[in-house]
């Protein structure tokens, strides 16, 4: 669908169609530059992992309290003493 369209576009407009052959050609030597290779791929995955494994445990210090400003009461705190 797509090919018919440009070679529609291609033949209206007088430009010369690319065969296929070239642009499947242009295709692989793209992915030869630009293809990861197999081992970086194992090596990036285990650095996944380990990545996961570190941030999916609990945090060693807690953060609750922390954020909140003891200095003033909350709204809760407030109107329950109403």
């Amino acid at each position: 669908m797509e090919e018919q369209k440009k070679k529609s576009r291609a033949e209206r407009f007088g430009l010369p169609t690319p065969s296929s052959d070239d642009t499947e050609a242009k295709k692989k030597a793209r992915l030869e530059r630009f293809g990861q290779s197999t081992e970086v791929g194992k090596a990036e995955e285990e650095k996944r992992k380990a990545r996961a494994l570190r941030f999916a445990g609990a945090p060693s210090g807690s953060s609750e309290g922390k954020d909140k400003d003891t200095s003033k009461p909350d709204a809760a705190t407030i109107a329950g003493t109403a």
